[in-house]
């Protein structure tokens, strides 16, 4: 099999900035968050606070989704007709909840046809939408799920199982996870502060990410150049608990180690970490240790670490994805961008966390993906070369 980089030729977003790449840029940029209160009678146990503009973004998983992959394509200059030997690859924690929700809030009958396998069925409503002619699949790991699906998307490019791959990560604001956080007490009512001194925990968040997986020679064929490489990527399970993760983190690291060992880099190689950062006491704690012990002794001056949590939310399954984006975007900004929310770093989170964006020049971006379950992933994106 011939030895071909795989790489991103597309991307499309929808996030608390709005529709579309440039919001996100334009957001990320001017350091800006929208963090609104929703509180009403399905709510009612709880006051939440989201980092969610419901103007902007449809509250609806299939109508999100949509949007994201129209840009994706469009920016891909990409056309799906006929035997595309396509696949569609979605990552997602809660999938179409909503509509099971709105049948419960609503007090409307609930088709259980229309959920499993027909119009509210997430994957097969987008896999028609689009003529999707070779593997569909949804995978479920909670916060990492959109890790494990660029990992599989590009596993299946590398086994010729595909030409290209349409990969998504997709949350939407469901009550039922709403208030399942903060009976856990998991939500922060002043807003997400990862790693910061004072985080009381994570604020919830909506979006979908997309990404167009194929090799390199397919897309320069078409004379565009690729956004990223990806390098590689690590999975570990550690097992320990349904909602805490492992104490020392040493699952958490390996999964970290294994994707930069994967991607044939070294550790001086990494410009910035897009930290799984929740904002909880226990997991950014963890998550800190492993990074410093990971890579503490390689730089005089540690990677700058950004918790994109702070800047759109906790988007759950497609919380992965949308960091991957926002690395492409650090890449063409040589930038790693102010995480929102965090003023003073705790001094038990040992890293170089972007209290202001930071400068980066290096060629590779570490991506964490940590889910309930102790289902812990990591991804490497690369700076694009030409080396033809």
């Amino acid at each position: 099999m011939e030895d071909d980089k795989i790489v991103i030729s597309g991307m499309g977003v929808f996030t608390s900035y709005g529709r579309g790449i440039e919001l996100l840029r334009r957001g990320l940029l001017e350091c800006k968050r929208h963090l609104i209160s929703l509180k009403n009678e399905n709510t009612q146990s709880c006051n939440v606070n989201l980092i969610f503009d419901n103007t902007s973004i449809p509250n609806n998983c299939i109508e999100m989704l949509t949007l994201s992959i129209n840009e994706a394509l469009e920016m891909a200059c990409l056309s799906l007709t006929g035997k595309n030997r396509t696949a569609l690859i979605i990552g997602t924690g809660t999938g179409n909840i909503n509509y099971f929700e709105n049948c419960i809030f609503e007090d409307k009958d609930f088709d259980i046809d229309k959920f499993c396998c027909g119009s509210e069925n997430l994957l097969q409503s987008i896999a028609n939408k689009y003529s999707i002619d070779s593997v569909v699949s949804c995978i479920s790991t909670g916060c990492s799920s959109s890790n494990y699906a660029l990992s599989y998307a590009s596993s299946l490019i590398k086994l010729g199982k595909c030409d290209k791959v349409i990969c998504c990560g997709i949350e939407t604001i469901s009550y039922i996870v709403l208030n399942c956080f903060n009976k856990m007490n998991g939500a922060d009512p002043t807003g997400i502060k990862p790693f910061d001194k004072k985080r009381l925990g994570s604020t919830a968040g909506a979006g979908s990410g997309v990404l167009i997986i194929e090799k390199e020679k397919d897309v320069l064929k078409r004379n565009i150049t690729p956004l990223a490489e990806i390098g590689g990527y690590g999975y570990s399970c550690d097992g320990y608990n349904v909602i805490v993760p492992q104490p020392n983190g040493m699952q958490i690291k390996k999964a970290m180690k294994d994707a930069i060992e994967n991607s044939n880099i070294s550790l001086d190689e990494i410009a910035a970490v897009y930290a799984h950062g929740t904002g909880t006491k226990l997991n950014d704690s963890i998550e800190s240790h492993a990074l410093d012990e990971l890579l503490g002794e390689c730089f005089f001056t540690p990677p700058p670490v950004v918790a994109m949590k702070g800047n759109i939310g906790h988007t759950g399954g497609a919380s992965n994805i949308l960091a991957a984006c926002a690395a492409i975007l650090s890449f063409q900004e040589n930038l790693a961008f102010k995480t929102m929310g965090t003023e003073s770093i705790d001094e038990d989170c040992r890293l170089n966390v972007t209290i202001n964006s930071q400068p980066i020049t290096n060629s590779a971006i570490l991506i964490n993906g940590f889910a309930f379950g102790g289902n812990n992933a990591s991804l490497i994106l690369k700076r694009y070369i030409n080396e033809n």
